[in-house]
């Protein structure tokens, strides 16, 4: 399960992080720290503290809209898209995985932000600078800043402190300007398209929609910000009110209300077909041990002998048996539903029951819809 932002600590040697205006749009570096920039003049203020506020009620607002707008932590991921994929209206490019926890704790990050400006020439292409573990959660506004659009919308004054802010709520900076790249999702969130079918491990690619300043930027003032105008005291696209905002349509409702039970129908199955073989290979241990001492009746059938035999045979492994049994007609049952996906499943010749469990649970798992190259699961 991913998890949320990870708290910020103070680094011994301070380094600050720079977000540049480029010709991409903007892009974002480290750098040595460069000393405390000055107070805001009355005048920086009043337009620092309205973006805050701007950025505030964004914030807010999605928060109000979240059972349209936000999503589920990422559960599974498809390498091709091609294949068993359900109807392709329900996946939706989006640039970060905003769910309620991580919009409450920007929010309230917004809230305490200590706001002063730099307007040194060294920072004459720069919007803002945040110097990296720092506790005082101050953001560094520098002479792009102030160009910036004061409403949400792409590289906004808004957009720009919720980039800053995310970096104290543990976002990085590991694309820029226009490599900050959307992923599809569906399912409210829960499964992603991979980029490629590569069989490599899709952590880089879950990092950066996760932990990407730029793309959680991006995320609010491409995605989920108005396409309509503002007109008449409210927006065309959706009649909302309040002028700093958020869409409640910019996420479509199949998005939203589809659920593909095939897709994880099959991470289930995948998990049955995994106890199987655990069960399967107990059982077949646990008949092992009967058969031998079946054996031992037939080349000693005297009586006393048997009767001692059948005196020391423990009554705990009958009850594992009945267990083990018990827990493979359960298994089974949750599986028989997918059979007609293993039509191609013949009971091995001559197998026991437990080989052939064994037998199919490896089928199960070797099927090209639950391949690991396919799917992953977090």
């Amino acid at each position: 399960m991913l998890q949320p932002f990870a708290s910020v600590t103070r680094v011994t040697s301070p380094r600050i992080i720079m977000c540049q205006k480029a010709d991409s749009g903007k892009r974002c570096k480290e750098g040595d720290a460069p000393g405390a920039g000055r107070e805001l003049t009355p005048e920086q203020w009043i337009t620092a503290d309205t973006a805050r506020a701007r950025a505030m009620s964004v914030l807010g607002d999605v928060l109000k809209k979240k059972d349209q707008l936000l999503m589920e932590a990422p559960q599974w991921m498809v390498s091709r898209a091609p294949d068993a994929k359900g109807p392709e209206q329900v996946w939706m490019n989006r640039y970060a995985v905003l769910t309620e926890e991580r919009v409450t704790h920007l929010k309230s990050v917004m809230r305490i932000i200590q706001l002063k400006e730099d307007s040194r020439e060294r920072f004459s292409p720069t919007y803002a600078y945040v110097y990296a573990g720092d506790e005082s959660r101050t953001v560094y506004l520098c002479p792009m800043f102030w160009e910036a659009p004061e409403l949400l919308q792409r590289n906004s004054q808004p957009g720009i402190l919720i980039h800053e802010v995310s970096h104290f709520c543990g976002a990085k900076d590991l694309g820029y300007g226009s490599d900050a790249r959307s992923m599809s999702f569906c399912c409210h969130g829960r499964g992603i398209r991979r980029q490629s079918s590569s069989l490599a491990e899709p952590s880089a690619e879950i990092e950066q929609v996760i932990e990407n300043a730029d793309n959680i930027e991006y995320e609010f003032e491409m995605t989920l910000n108005h396409k309509g105008k503002y007109m008449d005291n409210s927006y065309t696209c959706c009649r909302e009110r309040n002028q700093d905002s958020v869409c409640i349509n910019s996420v479509s409702s199949d998005f939203l209300s589809y659920h593909d039970n095939k897709r994880e129908n099959a991470i289930n199955i995948k998990k049955v077909a995994e106890e199987m073989i655990r069960q399967s290979d107990t059982l077949e241990k646990l008949l092992k041990q009967l058969h031998e001492k079946a054996d031992f009746f037939s080349v000693n059938p005297d009586k006393g002998d048997m009767l001692r035999m059948l005196s020391s045979m423990n009554l705990e492994h009958l009850g594992a048996i009945k267990e083990c049994v018990e827990e493979i007609v359960a298994l089974s049952r949750r599986v028989l539903e997918a059979l007609h996906e293993f039509h191609d499943f013949k009971w091995p010749e001559g197998e026991t029951f437990g080989q052939g469990l064994h037998s199919l649970a490896e089928h199960i798992l070797g099927h090209t819809l639950y391949s690991e190259a396919r799917i992953y699961t977090f």
